[in-house]
C-alpha cells in the first residue's frame, strides 16, 4: 500500500484555482506588454509621418504649399484648442489676398493642387 496521503477534491480544486490565477496573471502581463509595444509602434509612425510632412513644408518641395493648405483647412478642426498654438507657424495664413500661404525660405511656391499631377 502507498503510504502517502491522498489529497481531497477540495485541495485539488484549490491547487487548480491557484494555477489558474497564476496563468491569468501571466496572460495579463503579456497582453500589457503587447499593447505597450503596439502603442510605441503607433507613436513612432505618427512622429515619422509628422516629420515627413514638416520636412515637405519647410524644405520648399513642390508638395509643401499644397500640404500647408490642406493642413490649414483640416488641422484646426482636428486639434484641441490648447494644442493649436503648437501649429501657429503652419496655420498662419499669408495676407497676400489668397495667394499661397508659405513660410519664409520656401522655394518655388506652387499652386496648392499642383502636387496631384505632374504637369499643370
Amino acid at each position: 500500500m502507498a503510504t502517502g496521503k491522498r489529497r481531497s477534491d477540495e485541495e485539488r480544486l484549490e491547487e487548480l484555482d491557484r494555477k489558474k490565477a497564476a496563468i491569468e496573471a501571466r496572460q495579463k502581463a503579456l497582453r500589457a506588454r503587447v499593447a505597450k509595444k503596439e502603442r510605441a509602434r503607433d507613436t513612432r509612425r505618427k512622429i515619422l509621418i509628422g516629420a515627413f510632412v514638416l520636412h515637405q513644408i519647410e524644405s520648399g518641395t513642390r508638395h509643401g504649399p499644397g500640404i500647408r493648405k490642406w493642413l490649414q483647412e483640416g488641422l484646426p478642426g482636428f486639434l484641441r484648442e490648447t494644442d493649436r498654438k503648437l501649429f501657429d507657424d503652419i496655420l498662419e495664413v499669408a495676407d497676400s489676398g489668397g495667394e499661397n500661404a508659405g513660410t519664409a525660405g520656401e522655394k518655388n511656391p506652387v499652386p496648392a493642387d499642383s502636387f496631384q499631377t505632374e504637369a499643370n
